[in-house]
């Protein structure tokens, strides 16, 4: 353990001291009787935040205080993990963690404010999604045989865009060349992949169902493959990358909650039960269309992503991914 993490421990152990075990479950009983901060790792408007707020509004009425959302972008999420994990461990800071902060960020050997499994107590992974790879209908192709077809035919000269360099997209498109015996060129973009292939600035992206599925629909974009167990419900006719013979291809995007290390037990049980309670709604369930709820326990949350972050490491220096945040 280095020095900032031996410091950061004591702090939460610190702060748990100022507890006795009948304080702690007075503090549960009375939870929560203040509102309560949503932190929110990235830009207003992006597939994060707009799930958050679907889950905040009804959440909050589960709870009878009002949650206020803060959007604190940069860093590919880590800078806002990193800010909520400093919080008090007093219920009233929840953290959204996703893929890319607390898994791919670590597995790149990146410096990070936090380490994701000992500053931060897991409460629910809420959702998750395989990428979508798409392309623009310039291409010429139509399915992913198609897709396989020109790319062995073409080895290396095939650009696929992804947003950023820590989401799930470059992943996917790594783990699937490997699989797959195929060349491609990666091209990281700030701003959504789907957008530059949309552009015909890059015939190939990934991106998320919920994002992508419109424009698909309206024929602006073909939708290949996805890169999960199951067939994303808003794109049914794509078929997934076992369906299409690679099943170790498989890689997601996914979402939970979170609250800083250290807090009550009892008041992530009581966030636990509430979150996956409002999971359960047809409200939730249509709002997030195009992912897979999933309303795991905070024993599995951890499990997941201590196995992810396992996986993802072994992916990075498969693919000799170099480390790097997009901001």
């Amino acid at each position: 353990m280095d020095r900032r993490h031996a410091v950061r421990s004591l702090l939460a152990v610190g702060s748990l001291a100022l507890f006795t075990p009948h304080q702690t479950a007075r503090i549960a009983e009375r939870y929560p009787n203040r509102p309560i901060k949503l932190i929110v790792p990235y830009a207003p408007g992006s597939p994060v935040d707009t799930q958050a707020r679907k889950l905040s509004d009804p959440l909050a009425k589960a709870l009878g205080q009002p949650i206020v959302v803060e959007n604190r972008a940069g860093a590919s999420g880590t800078i806002g993990v990193g800010i909520g994990a400093k919080a008090r461990p007093d219920g009233y800071t929840l953290i959204v963690g996703s893929s890319s902060n607390l898994v791919v960020s670590p597995a790149l050997g990146l410096s990070l404010p936090y380490d994701p499994l000992r500053d931060l107590d897991p409460v629910t992974q809420y959702s998750r999604g395989g990428a979508v790879l798409v392309a623009h209908p310039s291409l010429g192709v139509n399915t992913a045989q198609d897709f396989f077809a020109l790319a062995k035919a073409k080895p290396g000269q095939l650009t696929y865009a992804s947003s950023g360099a820590t989401g799930v997209g470059h992943l996917a498109g790594e783990l699937l060349q490997h699989e797959a015996g195929i060349k491609l060129l990666h091209v990281p973009y700030k701003t959504p992949a789907f957008m530059a292939v949309l552009g015909n600035e890059v015939p190939l992206g990934f991106d998320f169902g919920i994002v992508v599925a419109p424009h698909v629909r309206a024929g602006k974009l073909r939708a290949l493959l996805v890169t999960a167990r199951k067939r994303n419900t808003a794109l049914p006719e794509v078929p997934t990358v076992a369906e299409c013979g690679f099943p170790d291809a498989e890689i997601y995007g996914w979402s939970g909650i979170l609250v800083p290390a250290g807090t009550p037990k009892e008041i992530v049980a009581h966030l636990h039960k509430e979150i996956v309670t409002v999971l359960a709604t047809d409200a939730i369930r249509e709002a997030f269309a195009g992912s897979e709820l999933v309303g795991s326990t905070p024993e599995e949350f951890r499990a997941t992503i201590a196995a992810e972050q396992a996986r993802i490491a072994r992916i990075v220096k498969l693919a000799g991914i170099k480390g790097e945040v997009s901001q």
